[in-house]
């Protein structure tokens, strides 16, 4: 056993106590590694982001469509009750009914999807600050100073 490996708590004799270097590359291969399997939840992650946003579209289009076909039938109503057209006035329930119930049926499917947005924007941020802690890491282990005073050693 040598010196150095005493110095350093937790490594006994072996390849890496006697050699700071390849130490150093296999942390920086780990660290490359975990960065990538990062990036790609990241990439994942974005993606579901992207889709949530488009179902989210759609959800906020047909509740427009809905409240759109609510205010022609209330118009149509108005209308009916004045003419006393009760054949006119059916229609406009009708219409009124589907278009509550397009509004009722959208709401919840809206406020899951934008608790889904919500929770991988979450998860989106937890990932870029892994990121940037990964790519600050590289930095550390090159210029880390206990690093460079084993190699003057």
């Amino acid at each position: 056993m040598n010196l150095e490996s005493l110095e350093k708590p937790g490594i006994s004799c072996g390849i890496l106590a006697e050699n700071p270097e390849l130490e150093e590359q296999q942390k920086q291969e780990a660290m490359s590694k975990e960065l990538k399997t990062v990036l790609a939840s990241k990439e994942s992650v974005c993606k579901v982001i992207k889709e949530q946003e488009e179902l989210e579209t759609q959800q906020m289009q047909e509740q427009e469509t809905a409240k759109q076909l609510i205010n022609e039938a209330t118009l149509k109503l108005s209308a009916s009750l004045k003419k006393t057209d009760m054949a006119g006035a059916k229609v406009a329930q009708v219409m009124l009914s589907a278009g509550n119930e397009k509004l009722q049926e959208t709401s919840p499917q809206l406020s899951l999807i934008r608790d889904e947005k919500q929770k991988c924007q979450r998860k989106l941020a937890k990932l870029e600050n892994k990121e940037r802690g990964y790519h600050a890491g590289v930095n550390v282990l090159v210029n880390d100073e206990p690093i460079a005073k084993n190699r003057s050693n």
